[in-house]
This record gives C-alpha cells, sequence and structure tokens, in this order.
C-alpha cells in the first residue's frame, strides 16, 4: 500500500503519512483511485477501533453510510492536498472531536513550507461574526487599512467563508471557540489550502472611517 495512516492513542490524531522516495515527493503527484479508496478505507477502520467516542455525534449508521460516500465516490486519481481536503478532513470534522486530525505527510508539509506556493494576502482577527483585518503579508503593497473589517472575498461574505473553512476543521461537539482562533492565526494559509489560490482577491472592506470600499488584491 502506497500510503499509511498512524493514529497515536493519547491524543488520537491521524497523520497521513505517504510512504514517498525523495524523487516523488512533489504536491501534483496523483494517486489512483483504489488507493485513496484503500486508505480511507484503514483510516476508517482504526477510526472504528480505536477512537474512544467516535459515535457521540455521528450516529453508527451515518457514519458508515458517509464513509462508504466518501470512499466509492473517490472516481478520478487525486493530489495529496485534493485528497486530505476533499474527502479526509469533511469525513473527520464531521466527527465533532477537536483531538482527531488530518496533516500532510511530514516530507511533503516540510516541503511546502520551503517552498509555498502562495498566500491570501490579508491577516485576521477572527469571531464568530466579524473579521477584522491586522495585517498585510507584504506590507509595502498593503492598501487595506488595519482595523477595517472584511466582509467579502471574491463575492462571498464572511460568513459564508467562515462556514465553508469549519467543513474542514475538527472541533469538540458544536463549540467553534478554537476554530476562530485558529483562523486567526492561520487563515492566510487556510483560505488558500480551502479556496485556492488566485493571482488577485477581490475584497469588501469597510475602513475604520466607515467606508465600503472594494479592492483588488495580488
Amino acid at each position: 500500500m502506497v500510503m499509511r495512516i498512524l493514529m497515536p492513542l493519547v491524543c488520537c490524531t491521524l497523520l497521513l503519512s505517504c510512504q514517498l522516495s525523495k524523487r516523488t515527493v512533489r504536491p501534483d503527484r496523483k494517486w489512483a483511485p483504489a488507493l485513496l479508496q484503500e486508505d480511507l478505507k484503514v483510516m476508517q477502520s482504526l477510526l472504528e477501533a480505536f477512537h474512544p467516542s467516535l459515535y457521540a455525534y455521528f450516529p453508527r449508521e451515518e457514519w458508515m453510510e458517509a464513509s462508504a460516500s466518501f470512499r466509492y465516490g473517490i472516481k478520478d486519481s487525486l493530489t495529496t492536498h485534493q485528497f486530505l481536503y476533499g474527502t479526509v478532513l469533511p469525513l473527520i470534522s464531521s466527527i465533532r472531536c477537536g483531538h482527531t486530525q488530518a496533516r500532510y505527510p511530514k516530507r511533503l508539509a516540510d516541503q511546502i513550507r520551503r517552498h509555498p506556493p502562495g498566500f491570501f494576502p490579508l491577516q485576521l482577527k477572527c469571531w464568530s461574526d466579524t473579521m477584522m483585518v491586522v495585517g498585510h503579508l507584504n506590507p509595502a503593497d498593503s492598501v487595506v487599512p488595519r482595523g477595517s473589517l472584511l466582509t467579502a472575498i471574491d463575492g462571498l461574505g464572511t460568513r459564508e467563508i467562515r462556514d465553508a473553512m469549519f467543513r474542514f476543521m475538527p472541533a469538540d461537539g458544536y463549540a467553534q471557540n478554537f476554530n476562530n482562533h485558529r483562523l486567526s492565526t492561520s487563515f492566510p494559509a487556510l483560505h488558500r489550502n480551502i479556496f485556492g489560490l488566485r493571482p488577485t482577491n477581490r475584497i469588501v472592506i469597510r475602513t475604520p472611517a466607515g467606508i465600503d470600499t472594494t479592492l483588488v488584491l495580488p
């Protein structure tokens, strides 16, 4: 099997660990559907065998149905990123256990950190109903005043963005306070991973002076 999933029992954390040689560690490497389906089946078996409260928020029948739907829904070859964000994370977040997570294989994660493909340009402080601009990843290009309230990105309101991103972020039960904190510390990378990287982003903000403004950011 090309991929291996490990789950330390102490923290119930899932780690995707692709067994890749140095010459095959490429973000664009695609894996055959059969391999991905088998990897998901292994993950499902480990969770069912060892997770202490797998069905607390997700009845067993619904879990089995969702797992099968995700597994057999894989029809085409996928990159590790597509598999992680399109299949694994949505399934894991439905368990509603904040200590059950999946990540990139370490070697691939290290490579992405060394050669990041880019980020959404704004750093935000996020609450349940508000996103405030607190910084810019490229201060020399910044045209967004700190303290501005972000109201939309590429046609999506901030509530829609937040709800969509939470589909990929595990939480304990229905409490999302910690995920608001995670958005505050990692929004540029999370937005890229979930919505994809674009040459520009069209944003709508309300400046500290109360002026609504639309801007296009590289």
